[in-house]
């Protein structure tokens, strides 16, 4: 194995690949003439404290060796990570090093979030490898990797900004004359969002100025060809190891890249167990008219106001390929709930470059709506499926809470210890608890806290990790009063992150600890709201990573109102 002063770290595919090509593809390699791999996401399957490294990487290993490019680059992920016992990463990046050590070439890092995800995880990784962005040349070509995982400043995640930008302009302007240059991250900013980062608006033009010819990322356990632009080709590499979500035909298959360069004359290669793809296999073309197909199977109902739900869905099944496809609409009775869906499972033919409607009919008691139902959508094309998603049914209204009083960050007192056993800081009785003064301040963790309004997004969801800081190991309060025109049953419906508390009227309707992302609809109850304003305060846990909630009640009739404050 062969160590580069920045470190290791690759993947490969299924070992079944052709030794005629790593004779016959590869060529010479004299010259400026040589051949690189990129792949990424090798870390192990599984939650946290998984050590092992996964059998795809180490089957993508041994493809690599026979196949012998000049070096690999692995584009992140390379642990599972996210634990806080230090002999545990380290014991992580120990099995990391024993199978990379099967390399029989020199491998290239690059850092993803489950490497390094907080002081503790960059600090062991500096130590271990080095640098978390760098560049170096080969045979009249230059290379940069680059760190979209930077935690500090706050905001700089997803980011390449401050120093790290300052240096890649440099580096940039001092390499300009290389033949190639080719950049490398984990993250694959140019699909995010403009608020979300500032690659399409600030890096994309500078590596465009400076003629860079590809840039490559994984994070996505998916292949994808992105679209190329101002002379640059985008790549997703994600299928080196790591689980894989996606269907087959949108990407989600274990492979790796071969890079091959001719002086200035650059081809791609997909390689898997079965033999070398061309670039195109997925494309972002193909998946961007996969998607048009699911938009119109997100299924909105209207409740009108009603102790009884029962109302008309129309999907709009749109055909964007040049050739006919067959769409089939299933329920699974075993995931409806209450709800009961008529037809129960239909097929559609619909030709090339055409549209139909499906309609569907839904119903359901009042208090028994959540958790709201799903339909599966397949779609074949020549007998072939080309996608499996399963849609869930959207309110029109949603019935989210959307302004809440919030006071925080309180002391949860986790301590990165067991996830399963509840935090001191969970049962710990603290001020709001006891009183509600949204004019009064507390002391918690240094410093003054005080109640502020806060408004949850288009979604529903309250983001507590942009309003607090800290935003690990500690815990917030949401209040809101809820108005009812009369004594009523409803559904409460929760999704937290993590687990939480609710109290209704002063009296405990709901606690569970728990490490989770959330989603609507995680957790329901039925309560009984009182005539009048009715007061809702809940207490939200934060263990590590994102943090937040959803809540909304069942208001099928309409008529509940909603305050920070109890309102006459």
């Amino acid at each position: 194995m062969f160590f580069n002063k920045k470190i290791k770290g690759i993947i490969g595919l299924g070992v079944l690949l052709l030794v005629a090509f790593s004779t016959a593809a590869i060529g010479q390699q004299g010259g400026m003439n040589f051949h690189f791999v990129v792949l990424g996401d090798t870390r192990p399957h599984g939650g946290a404290n998984v050590i092992t490294q996964p059998k795809e990487f180490k089957e993508n290993i041994r493809a690599i060796n026979l196949i012998m490019p000049d070096f690999v680059i692995d584009v992140g992920d390379l642990i599972h990570g996210y634990i806080e016992d230090e002999e545990l990463i380290d014991k992580e990046w120990d099995d990391f090093d024993k199978t990379v050590a099967m390399f029989k070439i020199p491998l290239h890092m690059v850092i993803g979030n489950h490497d390094v995800w907080n002081k503790k995880s960059e600090d062991i990784y500096r130590k271990r490898y080095g640098d978390l962005y760098y560049s170096f040349d080969h045979k009249g070509s230059h290379f940069i990797v680059l760190d979209s995982e930077e935690f500090s400043p706050p905001g700089a995640m997803d980011y390449i900004k401050g120093e790290q930008l300052n240096w890649l302009k440099r580096d940039l302007e001092e390499h300009k004359d290389a033949d190639n240059i080719f950049v490398f991250l984990h993250k694959p900013l140019w699909r995010f969002s403009n608020d979300e980062t500032n690659w399409n608006t600030e890096v994309h033009p500078l590596l465009a100025r400076y003629k860079v010819r590809a840039v490559f990322a994984g994070h996505w356990h998916v292949y994808e060809k992105s679209f190329a632009r101002d002379g640059i080709e985008y790549f997703i590499t994600g299928g080196g190891g790591a689980e894989i979500s996606e269907s087959r035909v949108m990407g989600g298959f274990y492979h790796f890249m071969l890079v091959s360069v001719r002086d200035k004359e650059v081809e791609y290669a997909v390689i898997e167990p079965e033999g070398v793809k061309d670039k195109n296999i997925v494309t972002q073309e193909f998946i961007q008219n996969v998607e048009k197909i699911a938009k119109g199977v997100v299924p909105v109902i209207d409740i009108h106001p009603s102790e009884t739900i029962k109302e008309e869905v129309t999907h709009f099944l749109v055909n964007p390929f040049p050739q006919p496809i067959e769409v089939e609409i299933i329920t699974d009775t075993s995931l409806a709930g209450s709800w009961k869906i008529n037809p129960i499972r239909s097929k559609y033919l619909i030709p090339a470059n055409d549209s139909i409607k499906a309609t569907f009919c839904f119903s359901c008691e009042a208090t028994q709506v959540f958790p709201l139902p799903s339909q599966k959508l397949k779609v074949y094309q020549d007998g072939k499926e080309i996608m499996s998603t399963s849609p869930k049914l959207k309110i029109k209204n949603e019935w989210f809470i959307k302004e809440w009083m919030v006071i925080g960050p309180f002391d949860l007192e986790w301590r990165g210890a067991d996830r399963a056993k509840v935090p001191p800081g969970f049962d710990k009785v603290y001020p709001p608890e006891k009183e509600i003064n949204l004019k009064k301040s507390y002391s918690s963790l240094g410093k003054k806290v005080s109640w502020f309004k806060c408004t949850a997004d288009e979604r529903g969801f309250v983001n507590l990790n942009k309003l607090f800081e800290p935003n690990d190991d500690v815990i917030a309060y949401a209040l809101a009063y809820v108005y009812a025109p009369k004594r009523m049953k409803v559904a409460l419906s929760l999704g937290s992150d993590d687990g939480a508390k609710i109290w209704l009227n002063d009296k405990l309707v709901f606690r569970k600890h728990i490490g989770r992302g959330a989603a609507p609809d995680q957790d329901v109850m039925i309560v009984t709201l009182e005539p009048g304003w009715n007061k809702l305060l809940l207490k939200i846990e934060e263990m590590y990573g994102q943090w937040g909630f959803y809540l909304r009640f069942s208001d099928t009739l309409g008529v509940l109102r909603y305050s920070v404050k109890k309102s006459k």
